[in-house]
């Protein structure tokens, strides 16, 4: 029910956009065409497989398509001369196939790359220029490091068809970007904020273990609160988080708790209210905030306001809390249930949490491998965006596989055709951060693109930093002192869209550790160097965690 509301949503904007257009071969609204082609991509629907499939014959229902070998002409898009290229359109054939059989998105991705190779054509024009699926270990170095430079990423466009209730703008302020980038990847900023990351973690310790173990705690919904207001601070600044993150966090919580259920409210109206107020005090008393290192500062202080109009600067700044919301609280969600599953996990995290001098330090925190494996880990397996998509725009005719590809052309990687492929992943499906401690194997396989969490090269998230702190300092604030179980069964993430299934994790029995377990961990706690098992807790341990 919640992807049919999900649908009719994103086909809806789709729509609005089309009437809006003056001409089926001028520049329309980007964000309905991107929002159609990921409805028509990912919803299950069969009506779907009708609009996916034109214009090829009936007659590819009959027999298997060559992968990549068919020369389908490109048809014309904004007045450019049509290329011919070895790309297979995607057939009706497969997609019905899809529907039919496939009990999940990843399944149905790899029906599509087993039939047409690592390369597709999926022909949604006139709504949208032609768009490429591209699938496997050299289509992530194609699209993250050999195309790179010829390739602009389009996620502001994206975030136009999501429920977010702010107009983001289509084209990307580049000296904007890198003084935000700048920002986020600073380690002295990281540290600042860090103090505030461990303090809300700590509150939020004590809230759980005075809450009773009685009832099943959802792990989702409670870290909403953490998260937002790490992010508020980070993004928004102190004074922005003090002011208003008591009135915003009811209605973030409501937000999540029905968007997860299919139900769009309205939270992004809100808070582009509550943003507009807190820019027209930074314009009337610019003082008081010359020292603050926030991102709506640096839009300020770099002449955001003087390139873009209001509703745009609102925008972006929605558009950032959104992209560093979910991102994060989905992980840190994944592995808090992950680790309390496996004891042998847990005991390792624990030990490792011991070995940490500072927690309000970024460097420290670096040192802890086993804790950053579980962050790459999680991301691996769980991801906000349907499969860790990844959306580029061609800016030159650019060829991949001995298929040309237009000028303006959309590039949909999808990084989960390696990441859950047992090629490279033992067991893919299990979350098993050991696998990336196993002698340089991080390392290898983030060169050798097989593992792109976080992207790759001069596109990389440039929230990493941040993420890895706040994600690190829960982890280190809660675990040593919390003790919880997990259920026999957690929820099934088909690798659409992770909101759903993450929203329903639960931690059960959750209570105050003993103070004879920590003492025990402490007195067994293994070595930095220690990368390959876990120590084993003890009875005592084991039956307190």
């Amino acid at each position: 029910l919640s992807h049919r509301i999900w649908l009719r949503h994103l086909v809806g904007v789709a729509l609005d956009a089309t009437r809006r257009a003056p001409s089926v071969h001028a520049e329309m609204p980007r964000a309905g065409a991107i929002c159609l082609a990921v409805a028509m991509l990912c919803a299950r629907p069969i009506a779907c497989a009708y609009v996916l499939s034109r214009p090829p014959p009936l007659g590819h229902c009959t027999q298997r398509q060559p992968a990549t070998r068919a020369r389908t002409p490109l048809a014309r898009h904004g007045g450019e001369a049509p290329r011919h290229g070895r790309s297979g359109a995607l057939s009706l054939c497969t997609v019905v196939r899809g529907v039919l059989q496939c009990r999940s998105f990843h399944s149905f991705m790899t029906l599509v790359r087993r039939e047409h190779g690592d390369i597709v054509r999926v022909n949604l024009q006139p709504v949208l220029p032609p768009l490429y699926l591209l699938q496997g270990k050299a289509a992530n170095r194609g699209v993250l490091a050999d195309l790179d430079a010829s390739l602009e990423q389009v996620l502001q466009e994206m975030i136009n068809f999501l429920p977010v209730s702010a107009r983001i703008p289509s084209e990307v302020d580049v000296e904007l970007q890198r003084k935000v980038a700048l920002l986020f990847q600073s380690v002295s900023n990281v540290d600042a904020r860090l103090h505030g990351f461990v303090d809300q973690a700590e509150q939020m310790r004590e809230r759980w273990l005075q809450r009773g173990a009685a009832e099943p705690m959802n792990v989702f919904h409670e870290l909403s609160e953490y998260v937002l207001r790490a992010d508020l601070e980070v993004l928004y600044g102190p004074a922005f988080m003090h002011k208003y993150g008591g009135s915003l966090l009811p209605l973030f919580t409501e937000w999540v708790e029905n968007i997860a259920n299919g139900q769009l409210v309205g939270f992004f109206d809100v808070l582009g209210t509550y943003l507009r107020e807190a820019i027209a005090e930074r314009q009337a008393e610019p003082e008081r905030f010359a020292n603050e290192r926030s991102v709506m500062q640096t839009y300020l202080e770099e002449g955001g306001l003087e390139r873009h109009e209001i509703d745009d600067v609102v925008g972006l700044l929605s558009m950032t809390l959104m992209a560093a919301v979910f991102n994060t609280q989905v992980s840190l969600a994944w592995i808090l249930v992950h680790l309390y599953s496996d004891p042998e996990l847990l005991a390792r995290a624990r030990a490792e949490i011991a070995t940490c001098g500072d927690m309000r330090r970024y460097s420290e925190l670096q040192n802890m491998q086993f804790i950053n494996c579980c962050i790459d880990e999680s991301v691996r397996l769980h991801t906000m965006l349907p499969g860790n998509t990844v959306l580029r725009k061609s800016l030159v005719a650019t060829t991949f596989q001995d298929v040309d590809i237009p000028k303006g052309s959309l590039l949909w990687l999808y990084p989960n055709a390696v990441h859950q492929d047992p090629q490279y992943f033992e067991r893919p499906a299990a979350f098993c951060p050991m696998r990336l401690l196993r002698g340089d194997s991080l390392k290898r396989k983030s060169d050798d693109f097989e593992l792109v969490t976080f992207g790759h090269g001069g596109k990389r998230c440039i929230g990493e930093k941040m993420a890895r702190a706040m994600i690190s300092a829960f982890l280190g604030t809660v675990l040593p002192h919390v003790a919880a179980e997990a259920p026999a069964s957690l929820p099934e993430d088909d690798n659409l869209f992770d909101l759903i299934p993450a929203s329903k994790l639960r931690l059960l029995n959750v209570r105050r550790r003993s103070v004879a377990a920590m003492a025990d961990e402490t007195a067994t706690r293994p070595g930095r160097d220690q990368d390959e098992t876990a120590t084993r807790p003890t009875a005592a341990a084991q039956a307190s965690r």
